[in-house]
C-alpha cells in the first residue's frame, strides 16, 4: 500500500502488560526491520500523551503511523487519527476507524467473534468441560480501505497504491471481508490495484 515505507510511528497503550509492551517494543520493531521499516514507538499512557502524541508525530517524520489499539487507546482513537489523518496514512485495527480517518483498517471481525463465542456458552451450558473445547483460530476479518481519505492524501503527493478487491465502487469506507479456511493464510482471491 505504501511503497518505500522507510519511516512508520506505532501508538500503543504503555500501559498493558509487560509482555506486550516489550513484544511491541522488541518484536514488532524486529519484524519491520526485516522488511526495511525503522520504528518509532509512542506509548500512550495517559491523557497528556494523547494531546502530545501529533507533536511526538511530527517529530519523528514518519512516512505512516500505525495505532495497536486498547480500551484506552479506542476511546481516544478519533482524536488521535483526526490529528493526523489529514496528512499521513493511518492504519488501524479497528475498522470504525476509517470513518474518523484511518485509510485503511484490518481486523476479526468482532461480531462474527462474538456470535462464535455463544455457540461456546451454549455447548458448557449444556455440560460440555470448557478445557475439552477446541480453541478456535479466527475465520472471518474485515479490510476497510477509505478511499476518501486515500484520495485526500494522493493529492497531497503521496505515494498511495491500494491493491482492494470491493464489492461496490461506493465512496469511503469501503468494506471487504474475507473468510479464511482452517491452515489457509487469510489473503483476497484476486486483487485489482487501484491508485487513488
Amino acid at each position: 500500500m505504501l511503497p518505500g515505507l522507510k519511516r512508520l510511528c506505532l501508538l500503543f497503550d504503555g500501559r498493558r502488560e509487560r509482555n506486550l509492551v516489550d513484544y511491541a517494543d522488541n518484536e514488532f520493531r524486529a519484524l519491520a526491520r526485516d522488511i526495511g521499516v525503522s520504528v518509532c514507538m509512542i506509548p500512550i499512557r495517559t491523557p497528556d500523551d494523547i494531546r502530545a502524541a501529533p507533536g511526538t508525530i511530527d517529530r519523528e517524520r514518519p512516512q505512516a503511523v500505525m495505532i495497536w489499539n486498547s480500551p484506552f487507546i479506542f476511546q481516544n482513537s478519533h482524536t488521535l487519527i483526526g490529528a493526523v489523518a489529514h496528512r499521513l496514512p493511518v492504519l488501524d485495527d479497528i475498522h470504525n476507524s476509517a470513518v474518523a480517518g484511518a485509510v485503511l483498517t484490518y481486523s476479526v471481525d468482532w461480531l462474527d467473534m462474538f456470535r462464535r463465542s455463544a455457540a461456546y456458552v451454549d455447548k458448557i451450558l449444556k455440560g460440555a468441560k470448557p478445557g475439552d473445547l477446541p480453541i478456535e483460530q479466527p475465520p472471518k476479518f474485515t479490510l476497510v480501505v477509505n478511499l476518501k481519505a486515500a484520495k485526500v492524501l494522493a493529492s497531497r503527493c503521496l505515494s498511495l497504491s491500494l491493491f482492494v478487491r470491493t464489492k461496490s465502487s461506493g465512496e469511503s469506507p469501503c468494506t471487504h471481508t474475507r473468510e479464511r479456511t482452517p491452515g489457509a493464510a487469510a489473503r483476497p482471491n484476486k486483487a485489482v490495484q487501484a491508485s487513488a
